[in-house]
């Protein structure tokens, strides 16, 4: 755990040792088997009549927070979630609304979409249709960036929209033209697919460590997990609980004295590793090359970030990914789950754009040409889907 400096206060190190317990217990939760996560969820978003608001109000508000990264535990309760954003009450609406506002492929989010329709509809038939429904639906379909969808929405719910909280034909008309464009091309491909690509650095074995790298443990062949706090890298396996710890500390290790031959004051760095741990090593002066015992000293000399990632194996324990495979002789791997779905959400979309701002490289950058190649793609997420059912 990551400690703090005694210079905080008491409520300022209680909390970010909870918080840190509490990432932890959620890493946990988010490698459970699909079954129980959706059990979990369900429990609480599924049921209308004999719900606990506060409870509910708890789980939607997680499900919609940064710490959330498990994206598949939001596809779970894609349903569920939606009729929440139209039909709840206007804060656990709201939270609703920020959690689907995640899911970042296309497809999925033109399944919303097509929920939202459903569910208005339905709507549209009762004698008096609830107006903050329709209005809710309209900031969903706005906030999933679906165009043809929500200017089609308002187009006929227009009157009921406004009758909620007034946004009348004027307000819509601006969220149309600010509306980014759908990818709907009718008569001719269907629907394509678009996925905006993530910063640089998203996905990569520095910032992994946070969330985990899953690898495999090397007792029982199971899942486990790499993480790390400001001094140690951490292995724990999901399984038989095998645990290993790493310094990530980097140390000089040398040799220092004065030349009983010549005089001189010298240093020789020890770099064999297997020499460096005995107390005393038998060093030649490098001015004289007279040869005396010294004592080894260690010393800290800086922080290791670690490598990227080589072979399929994390850079601390050099374990096997998790999810690894290969394609053509190659290794294909993610570092996790929250990257197995950026890999595939990325290829398989029919049109990959950069995100807006200054950055020159994005994540896809990561990626090594033979993965990126159109004749490549489609089978390639074929194998990454397959590592998705571990």
């Amino acid at each position: 755990m990551i400690e703090f400096s005694k210079d905080h206060s008491s409520a300022w190190m209680e909390m970010m040792s909870a918080y840190q317990v509490f990432r932890a217990k959620l890493f946990d939760w988010a490698h459970e088997p699909d079954q129980k996560k959706q059990k979990d969820l369900l429990l609480e978003l599924d049921s209308w009549e004999n719900r606990d608001i506060h409870r509910r109000m708890l789980v939607v508000n997680l499900l919609r927070s940064t710490e959330m990264w498990d994206e598949k535990a939001l596809l779970l309760v894609l349903k569920e979630l939606t009729a929440i954003a139209l039909q709840e009450q206007d804060e656990i609406a709201a939270y609703a609304r920020m959690a689907l506002s995640k899911i970042k492929d296309q497809s999925e989010r033109l399944t919303i979409a097509d929920e939202v329709l459903r569910l208005a509809a339905v709507e549209g038939e009762k004698p008096e249709p609830d107006p903050v429904i329709f209005h809710n639906g309209c900031l969903l379909l706005f906030d999933l960036h679906c165009e043809a969808e929500f200017s089609q929405y308002v187009d006929r719910y227009a009157n009921l929209i406004d009758q909620a909280y007034g946004l009348d034909e004027k307000d819509l008309t601006e969220m149309k033209k600010s509306c980014p464009p759908s990818l709907e091309w009718k008569g001719v491909c269907g629907r394509m697919s678009r996925i905006i690509d993530e910063p640089y650095f998203t996905h990569s074995a520095y910032s992994a460590f946070t969330t985990g790298i899953q690898v495999k443990c090397p007792k029982c062949h199971g899942a486990g997990v790499v993480t790390a706090d400001d001094d140690n890298a951490y292995f724990r396996c999901l399984s038989c609980g095998h645990q290993e710890t790493r310094d990530r500390t980097i140390y000089r290790y040398d040799v220092h004295n004065q030349c009983k031959n010549c005089g001189r004051y010298y240093r020789v760095d020890i770099e064999d590793g297997a020499r460096q741990h005995f107390p005393v090593l038998h060093v030649a002066c490098p001015y004289c090359g007279a040869t005396m015992p010294g004592e080894v000293h260690k010393t800290a000399e800086a922080f290791s970030y670690g490598a990227e990632i080589q072979g399929g194996k994390d850079p601390w324990f050099g374990l096997e990914l998790w999810f690894l495979t290969s394609f053509q002789g190659k290794p294909v791997w993610a570092l996790n789950r929250e990257h197995l779905a950026y890999l595939i959400g990325y290829l398989s979309a029919d049109l990959r754009e950069k995100p807006s701002g200054s950055q020159k490289k994005t994540q896809a950058d990561h990626l090594p040409t033979f993965m990126k190649t159109a004749k490549n793609r489609e089978r390639i997420v074929k194998l990454l889907k397959k590592l998705q059912e571990k």
